[in-house]
């Protein structure tokens, strides 16, 4: 389907430098660069902190205006002097005198900050942007990836199909969001299949092999754990492949690189994670990246990762699954996931605007344009399957026309891995702002050091 819109992407990167000071770049295409610190003192007051932990603690409810406080502070901690001038310029020329345009926030953290990596940033709040997450002229996507990884493009279906994993679990009422779920996918006339009771690892490797799946949601548990070498990983709860274990004993917890290595090589395009601490990250000991279970799930070639930030309740769970389903399979934006979050999030605080529930859901995308799978308009169907036959026809005379290729070997497709001279570049840049980083400590250990000596020999 020919998309009737544009959008415009705004790349943030936040950097770590010495001393405590992060750095804020934001560039779009066919604008230049700017450059900002982040308000870091203001995200540190222990009066927005305490905000912080009554949004995190509090179940469920709290208040609007809290939230639009804590909303506030981060969009004027984060969107500051060129940044701010580049951000209001691009919004104002450019996005909202279109009908048809809007704007990709794509937040990238510094691996090494972990600390702004867990704020909510989706409770940015301006007074004429309203909740910046909640609007499609506003999207806000983060982008948790390592420097190797290229974006990944759309998958050209017709309809997607859906895998429901839910691990039974003695402590946990799974049933009423399960059938939320199943409900919201009906609802969209969805094509899915309900992995329940026990649900071991090797069940669901076994049903992704058996059959195509393009959107799996995760219903349970999820942690992290530190290993004896003192490597964390981000786990989600399983059952025991055991299978007379006693319901209390009956789980076994999977790290995230096992993870990645069940899911990845399938067609999934999306995975909904409804799992404790499914949208946190931490830092790696060694190489670059976020550990988590959402990091984990990216680097297995799976577009789009939508994680809870915090416990959500029934009502605004069936609101999500309901609004977000049906934005992502059917109508003007159908595939389109950042549009189709934005207007899940919107219906949850039009739902309840005093709980939390709306900025709860985080999404992580790997896509190059938020798109994870083509759908056919109505208005492009041909009665008697006449286009059908003309494709098969061409299709045919291109097989004759055109000899096939030897498929590359894998050290190959390897070594030229990224998706476009676009994304290289991208890649190229990013590497580029780090080494910058990296020159200027080196260079503020040296002057240290050398006053360290001036005053040793003066001293002397």
């Amino acid at each position: 389907m020919a998309s009737d819109y544009t959008f415009i992407d705004f790349d943030i990167s936040i950097l770590k430098e010495s001393g405590g000071v992060y750095s804020v770049m934001a560039q779009a295409r066919g604008s230049g660069r700017a450059r900002a610190t982040l308000d870091w003192e203001a995200l540190s007051q222990e009066e927005f902190k305490a905000r912080l932990d009554q949004l995190r603690d509090e179940p469920f409810t709290t208040d609007e205006a809290l939230f639009r406080e804590i909303g506030r502070t981060l969009f004027d901690a984060l969107f500051r002097e060129e940044v701010r001038d580049a951000f209001l310029a691009v919004y104002s020329q450019r996005v909202a005198p279109a009908d048809d345009v809007y704007l990709r926030i794509r937040l990238d953290i510094d691996e090494q900050a972990p600390e702004i990596a867990r704020i909510p940033w989706e409770l940015m709040w301006e007074k004429d942007l309203l909740f910046l997450s909640t609007q499609a002229k506003t999207l806000l996507t983060r982008q948790y990836l390592d420097l190797s990884i290229a974006p990944i493009k759309h998958l050209q279906i017709s309809k997607p199909r859906a895998l429901i994993v839910v691990p039974s679990v003695h402590n946990l009422d799974v049933e009423s969001e399960k059938a939320h779920i199943v409900g919201a996918l009906q609802g969209a006339d969805i094509e899915y299949k309900v992995l329940d009771g026990k649900v071991t690892v090797n069940r669901l490797s076994d049903a992704l092999a058996l059959a195509e799946y393009h959107i799996l949601h995760f219903i349970g548990h999820g942690d992290f754990e530190e290993s004896d070498d003192g490597t964390v990983h981000g786990i989600l709860r399983f059952n025991s492949d055991e299978e007379d274990a006693p319901p209390e004993e009956d789980e076994r917890w999977v790290k995230d690189t096992d993870l990645q290595s069940v899911l990845q090589d399938h067609a999934l395009r999306l995975v909904v994670l409804n799992a404790c601490k499914g949208a946190e990250v931490t830092k790696r000991r060694t190489g670059p990246g976020f550990i988590g279970a959402a990091p984990a799930i990216l680097r297995a070639n799976i577009p789009a990762v939508v994680a809870m930030q915090y416990e959500i309740k029934d009502s605004m769970a069936r609101q999500f699954a309901e609004t977000f389903y049906k934005r992502l399979t059917q109508g003007r934006w159908c595939g389109q996931v950042d549009v189709a979050l934005a207007q899940a999030r919107l219906a949850c605080f039009q739902l309840d605007p005093n709980d939390r529930g709306f900025a709860t859901p985080v999404l992580y995308l790997r896509s190059a344009d938020g798109r994870l799978f083509e759908c056919a308009r109505e208005d492009e169907a041909e009665e008697g399957g006449g286009r059908a036959e003309r494709e098969k026809e061409e299709g045919e005379k291109a097989e004759s026309i055109c000899p096939e290729v030897e498929e590359p070997d894998a050290d190959l497709r390897y070594k030229y891995r990224y998706d476009s001279a676009e994304s290289l570049l991208t890649s190229v840049e990013t590497l580029s702002k780090q080494i910058e980083i990296i020159a200027r400590n080196i260079d503020s250990l040296e002057t240290a050091k050398l006053q360290n000596m001036v005053s040793f020999v003066a001293q002397g």
